[in-house]
C-alpha cells in the first residue's frame, strides 16, 4: 500500500482571510467533490486542510500506474479549482512487511518530486512502512518519562484523588491516544510498565 501525503495546500480561497470564522467551511465546501475525483483507484482520506491518499494493489506494474493516475487526476482536480500543491509539505510512504523489499516508486510532476520516507506523522501518530510503531512508541515514552518524574516529586504533597486525577490528565491521556493502533506492538510493553510504576 502507498501513502501520499499533503499536509497543506498553496492556496486557500480566494477572498477568504485565513484564520476567519467561515474560513474552515468555505474550505471544506471548495474541495467537496475531491473525493470523488480519486475514489475509483484509491482511498482519500480528508482531515481539515490535510490529505491523505491510500492506494493498494497485488500487482506491482498495476500499483505503479494507479499511482500516476490517481497523481494526474489530483493535479488536474487543483489546476480546474485554482489550487496548486504544495510540494515541500508532501510525502510518499509505501506500507510492506519486513520480509518484502521496498520498491522504486518515483512520483513526479513538473520536475518536483514527491520525497519517499519511511515514516510520517498522521493526525498525532507515528506511522512507519513497516506499521512496527517504535518510532511513536519511543516518542509516548519520552513524554511519559517526564510526566512519571513529576508525579514521584509532588507525590508527598498531594492526596491520592489528586494523584489520580494528574495521572489520568497528563499520563493516561497521552499513552491511550491511539491505543487500539499500536498496542500489539512488540515494543509496547514498555509502556505498560510504566503505566503500573
Amino acid at each position: 500500500m502507498g501513502n501520499a501525503t499533503n499536509s497543506t495546500w498553496a492556496k486557500v480561497i480566494h477572498g477568504a482571510p485565513q484564520g476567519s470564522i467561515l474560513g474552515p467551511l468555505l474550505f471544506l465546501l471548495f474541495i467537496n467533490d475531491l473525493p470523488k475525483f480519486m475514489r475509483d483507484k484509491s482511498t482519500p482520506i480528508l482531515f481539515a486542510d490535510d490529505t491523505s491518499v491510500l492506494i493498494s494493489h497485488s500487482n506491482l506494474f498495476d500499483f505503479k500506474n494507479d499511482i500516476k493516475i490517481i497523481f494526474t487526476n489530483l493535479n488536474e482536480w487543483c489546476t480546474q479549482n485554482l489550487l496548486s500543491l504544495n510540494f515541500s509539505k508532501m510525502q510518499f510512504i509505501n506500507f510492506a512487511t519486513r520480509n518484502n523489499n521496498q520498491m522504486e516508486i518515483i512520483i513526479d510532476h513538473n520536475n518536483k518530486t514527491i520525497p519517499i520516507c519511511s515514516s510520517t506523522k498522521f493526525l498525532g501518530l507515528t506511522v512507519e512502512c513497516t506499521l512496527s510503531w517504535r518510532h511513536h512508541i519511543d516518542s509516548v515514552t519520552k513524554k511519559l518519562n517526564t510526566i512519571c518524574y513529576l508525579i514521584r516529586n509532588i507525590k508527598p504533597y498531594l492526596s491520592v484523588s489528586m494523584l489520580r486525577m494528574i495521572y489520568h490528565s497528563l499520563f493516561h491521556s497521552i499513552m491511550s491516544y491511539g491505543i487500539i493502533f499500536w498496542s500489539n506492538s512488540l515494543h509496547s510493553s514498555i509502556i505498560f510498565k510504566m503505566q503500573k510504576g
